[in-house]
């Protein structure tokens, strides 16, 4: 190799770091302490089936401190997410993270992510991903970044291998008060990722009824797994289906079928937990 092709190779490897540090690089959290389950096993079966992940998305609304004190209520999360392979949850609130590591020792085989703490004012939430039978290839956090402003609690992106299926996962809630401004931001900064590969939406994406309505030039190169004729919300006074699921075209030929699990109250949470299952193997 001659000497100017050297420095030209050297200056676009460091181009390459210095574009993924501006990103978020990628951060973990692994819950290594011994855990204990929290519900019988029988009660909570998992839903997915041999050669096959579930993929859940579940909106705690202000998850902190005061749940995590209730012993039965903490039992319930426990029970409901081992019935899924990974859990991506958000409204977590607890600055020091107390709540979350308490609901990750729960969660017996469970590896546990979380992401920075972000809002506008003084409700600082975060995502929180659980997962067992997969490998975790990375995560990014776009609370770093540019791309940050135009997000009250901006995305968090999990990348996964179960089986030899790689894929990622994006989780985002979505600002009520500025639902397509956010929604038009997170399609751009998936694009501009370029991932070239199986992508995941899924989340309080706040879709639907008057916060949202899905224009045709909206996501196109994604499908819309979850439609508008769901109902998300645990309350019997809204019919709306504000929590989504996203996958791209490459995603579709894994992707099996999609359910709400509506087996709660509103003390528990007032969105139902959302999840799709997908075959673990490459077509």
């Amino acid at each position: 190799m001659s000497r100017k092709a050297f420095l030209l190779s050297a200056a676009l490897v460091l181009i390459a770091i210095s574009a993924f540090l501006a990103l978020g690089g990628f951060q973990a959290f692994s819950s290594t302490s011994p855990l204990t389950s929290a519900a019988p096993e029988s009660e909570y079966s998992n839903v997915g089936s041999p050669g096959t992940i579930t993929i859940a998305s579940w909106n705690l609304q202000g998850f902190g401190k005061r749940r995590a004190f209730d012993p039965e209520l903490m039992d319930y999360y426990a029970g409901v997410m081992k019935r899924y392979d990974i859990i991506l949850v958000q409204g977590m609130r607890d600055e020091r993270e107390a709540a979350f590591k308490k609901l990750c020792s729960m969660l017996d085989g469970y590896s546990c992510l979380v992401s920075s703490r972000a809002g506008f004012n003084l409700t600082k939430e975060q995502y929180a991903v659980f997962y067992r039978n997969a490998v975790f290839l990375g995560a990014q956090d776009w609370n770093f970044g540019s791309h940050a402003e135009q997000f009250n609690w901006p995305p968090y992106t999990v990348r996964f291998k179960a089986g030899n299926w790689t894929f990622q996962v994006t989780t985002m809630k979505a600002d009520q008060r500025n639902v397509s401004g956010e929604l038009a931001a997170l399609e751009d900064i998936l694009a501009f990722q370029a991932y070239p590969g199986d992508e995941i939406i899924m989340g309080d994406l706040s879709a639907d009824c008057d916060r949202y309505s899905t224009p045709p030039s909206d996501f196109r190169r994604w499908r819309w797994v979850l439609p508008d004729s769901q109902d998300t919300t645990v309350s019997k006074e809204t019919l709306c289906a504000f929590d989504r699921i996203l996958i791209n075209n490459y995603t579709f030929n894994n992707y099996v079928s999609y359910d709400v699990m509506r087996d709660m109250t509103e003390n528990q949470s007032g969105h139902y937990l959302i999840y799709a299952t997908f075959k673990m193997t490459e077509p």
